[in-house]
């Protein structure tokens, strides 16, 4: 949680280019929207943090990154963004995908099989709130009110307020004070604020896969941290599973945008 409120911490210089003069035009569902948007952005990052404790972080990006298919298959649904058989067919691979990494992910577990499925249900919670926040960012530009800005600022204001609450009532506030951890957290903050804003300049310029696929990118990343820091060995089962999840979005991708 002390991470997550250093995180977003960070996300709070982007009030000084909020759009005033666009936010004077909102109604109640715009205010409604945004403050959605850091709500469940923020319940997508608890739901992973505490994942993690109980699944490899491996397993856990792989799963809560993989937002591009459900994000388009929910556009479909909303916004009226073609959907077809091949990609029904390429959701079902995906789909495959994530099944054996979660499969996988529970038989090697360092904890009870309870301990792993609780993690691995709290990833597809991340999953499903990231999705969300991405539908919401598009609801957003198709109603020609998306402002990246404010809507990073009230990702602070919730990434704040929350983690707040719980480490006051938790007694359980440790915020860094070595110089090691300043330079990590101040490393965090400015690898959040350029992500962060460019992920949500996406939602507003374009649709919501093109938007998503960017996330896929920390799926072998996280794969190489389990390998090389953590030494643990990625069995081919999960490396599969990995293949068919980040594959199949690829496909998507080259199919809505190279050959239409």
């Amino acid at each position: 949680m002390a991470a997550i409120f250093i995180r977003s911490s960070f996300l709070f210089i982007f009030v000084v280019s909020v759009s005033w003069k666009l936010s004077e035009e909102y109604d109640w569902l715009d205010i409604l929207y945004n403050n959605a948007f850091g709500f469940f952005d923020v319940i997508s990052l608890c739901c992973s943090a505490v994942a993690m404790l109980y699944t490899r972080i491996s397993d856990v990006s792989s799963i809560m990154f993989n937002e591009p298919i459900p994000a388009a298959i929910m556009a479909c649904i909303f916004f009226g963004e073609s959907f077809d058989i091949i990609d029904g067919a390429l959701a079902i691979t995906n789909g495959i995908g994530l099944v054996l990494i979660c499969k996988i992910s529970m038989d090697n577990s360092e904890h009870p099989d309870e301990s792993s499925l609780f993690g691995i249900i709290l990833s597809f919670g991340s999953l499903l709130c990231g999705t969300v926040v991405a539908i919401i960012g598009r609801a957003l530009a198709h109603r020609n009110k998306a402002d990246p800005s404010l809507m990073l600022v009230m990702v602070a204001f919730n990434g704040v307020i929350w983690p707040s609450i719980y480490l006051s009532v938790t007694s359980s506030w440790s915020l860094p004070t070595k110089g090691h951890d300043l330079l990590i957290s101040l490393l965090l903050g400015l690898v959040t604020a350029f992500s962060a804003y460019a992920f949500t300049k996406l939602l507003k310029t374009e649709n919501a896969l093109l938007a998503t696929i960017s996330l896929t990118l920390c799926i072998p990343l996280t794969f190489f941290y389990d390998v090389l820091f953590k030494r643990r060995i990625v069995v081919w089962q999960t490396a599969l599973g990995a293949c068919l999840t980040i594959g199949s979005t690829i496909c998507l991708y080259v199919k809505n945008y190279q050959f239409t």
